[in-house]
């Protein structure tokens, strides 16, 4: 079983190879690298400085599992929106722009993109083409596509999360924040949103009451998941590994350790293939 994610070396992968305990990701693909943990951490926590350019955010084209999208981030806080096909390797550029929150891939080839200020959502063919505007007053961040791609769940500032449709118009709001975190989240299920936060928890976002599958509120580093194409499963990354948990057994299987000067920061995968 593959995935597609960054580690916090900001180096691309494409394979979770089975590394020995105590290994780090690869790095350029060259296999395990000793992962050496840090000293005891200092009273105000450490600072990530990544290597500039990096990139991040991988997401998988729903109707093509050979084919995602990565952000480019650049020193002038500006990104470029690639998409790369493992089999024909051919690399475009979707955008440049300043992105608030990673790009989200739906259906048809359109792509949700949250960027600039005064912060707004829009949508873009994968190609370049037909960018449009779906938010218009600003203080929109995130963007996820519901489970059928028909619609969009975005936070507004002032703790509120709206519900639009995929052409902008708006629905409802959400009760108790309906469990979405921009950038962290996903609505790839029919019925729950998933989020990383004070451990790992699914929410029926019109009811907006979380079901923890771990509860951990002392611990952060949390980075990213996605529900596998059985439904009954998460991948989620944390600084210790690439994990899966079941939502009907909560049981939590080890994917791949990692340590906290090499751990994933993202993760995607493909509801076809769970590539």
């Amino acid at each position: 079983m593959r995935w597609a994610f960054l580690s916090l070396t900001l180096m691309v992968t494409l394979t979770a190879c089975r590394k020995d305990p105590g290994a780090g990701p690869p790095v350029d693909g060259s296999g395990p690298v000793p992962c050496v943990p840090l000293p005891e951490q200092p009273p105000q926590g450490w600072n990530l400085w990544p290597v500039q350019p990096y990139l991040w955010a991988p997401r998988w084209n729903p109707d093509d599992p050979n084919e995602f999208l990565v952000l480019q981030h650049n020193p002038d806080l500006t990104s470029k929106l690639w998409r790369y096909h493992l089999i024909t390797q051919e690399l475009d550029l979707v955008i440049e722009a300043n992105f608030l929150k990673p790009a989200e891939w739906g259906a048809d080839g359109w792509i949700l993109i949250n960027t600039g200020w005064p912060a707004n959502i829009f949508k873009i063919k994968a190609n370049g083409d037909s960018l449009t505007q779906l938010t218009f007053d600003g203080n929109k961040f995130g963007g996820a596509w519901s489970y059928d791609f028909q619609k969009i769940v975005y936070y507004h500032m002032h703790n509120s999360t709206r519900v639009m449709d995929k052409d902008g118009v708006f629905l409802q709001e959400l009760p108790n924040g309906g469990g979405y975190n921009p950038g962290f989240s996903t609505w790839s299920h029919p019925l729950y949103i998933a989020n990383p936060a004070s451990g790992l928890y699914i929410v029926d976002p019109y009811e907006g009451i979380p079901m923890f599958l771990i509860f951990a509120p002392d611990i952060g580093n949390y980075s990213g998941c996605a529900f596998v194409n059985d439904l009954d499963h998460i991948v989620w990354a944390y600084n210790d590994g690439l994990h899966n948990t079941s939502i009907s057994t909560t049981q939590t299987v080890v994917i791949e350790e990692t340590c906290d000067s090499e751990a994933y920061h993202d993760v995607d995968c493909h509801r076809m293939n769970n590539k």
